[in-house]
C-alpha cells in the first residue's frame, strides 16, 4: 500500500471530524478510565477486574499491598498517553516486592508514591485531581505471542454514528516496557477494515515496513 497524506487520520482531523460530534457527557465518560468501566459492566461487557480504588491518600497507606497477585495493573482513572501505568509481571523473592514488565523490581514503598502521584493529578489528562486504582493483568492471546516482546496488544477502533471507520493494532516493544501506548514507544500497525489484514506500521512517527 502507497502511504500518501490523503491515507491518513492526524489527531488535529480526528478531533476536528469526531470528536465533536461526540456529546459531552459521553467525552467526560470516555475520560475517566473508571466511568467507562462502569458502564461497559452495565452493558454486560467484560473489563479487567478491578482489585482496589485509591480516591484519597488514606486510601492507599491503609491498603494492605502485600496482600496483591502475582501481576496486576496500576493505572489513573483520567491519565493519557499510557503515561503513570504500572505493570506488574511477578513476585519477586522478598514480600513486598514484585518484577516489572522490563525485569526491574519495584517494592510496596514505591507503589504507595506512585499511587500518591496519581492522587495528585501528575499525569491525569486536565493535570487536575484523579483517582489510582488496580485492576487485573490481561495475560496476551497466543495469537499475538510472536509479534511482541512482552505485553498484551490491543486493538483500537474509530466508530462514527454506529460504523467502524478505522483500525489499528498497537503492538508493545520493548522500549514501551510492555505497554501498547504508542506514545511510550509502542508500534501501531493500521488494520483496512474491509479485509481484516494489517496494512503499515508506526514506530515513533516513522513509517516501518517489519516489526522490530
Amino acid at each position: 500500500m502507497i502511504v500518501s497524506p490523503d491515507n491518513l487520520l492526524g489527531l488535529n482531523a480526528r478531533n476536528r471530524l469526531f470528536l465533536t460530534a461526540n456529546k459531552k457527557e459521553g467525552r467526560r465518560i470516555a475520560d475517566s478510565k473508571l466511568l467507562t468501566k462502569r458502564i461497559l459492566r452495565k452493558n454486560h461487557l467484560p473489563t479487567p477486574k478491578i482489585l482496589a480504588i485509591f480516591r484519597t491518600p488514606k486510601d492507599i497507606m491503609d491498603f494492605p499491598w502485600e496482600s496483591l497477585p502475582d501481576n496486576f495493573v496500576l493505572k489513573p482513572s483520567k491519565g493519557f498517553g499510557g503515561q503513570g501505568v504500572i505493570i506488574v509481571k511477578k513476585k519477586a523473592k522478598w514480600a513486598g516486592e514484585w518484577y516489572l514488565m522490563d525485569g526491574s523490581l519495584i517494592n510496596t514503598r514505591e507503589l504507595r508514591f506512585h499511587a500518591l502521584e496519581i492522587l495528585s493529578g501528575r499525569f491525569s489528562l486536565h493535570n487536575g485531581v484523579d483517582v489510582a486504582f488496580i485492576e487485573e493483568r490481561i495475560k496476551i492471546q497466543k495469537i499475538f505471542a510472536k509479534y511482541v516482546w512482552h505485553g498484551s496488544p490491543d486493538i483500537r477502533v474509530i466508530v462514527f454514528n454506529k460504523v467502524p471507520v478505522a483500525a489499528m493494532l498497537r503492538l508493545p516493544t520493548k522500549e514501551s516496557k510492555g505497554k501498547s501506548n504508542l506514545h511510550q514507544g509502542a508500534l501501531g500497525v493500521g488494520v483496512g477494515l474491509a479485509t481484516g489484514i494489517t496494512t503499515y506500521g508506526v514506530l515513533n512517527g516513522h513509517f516501518i515496513r517489519f516489526i522490530p
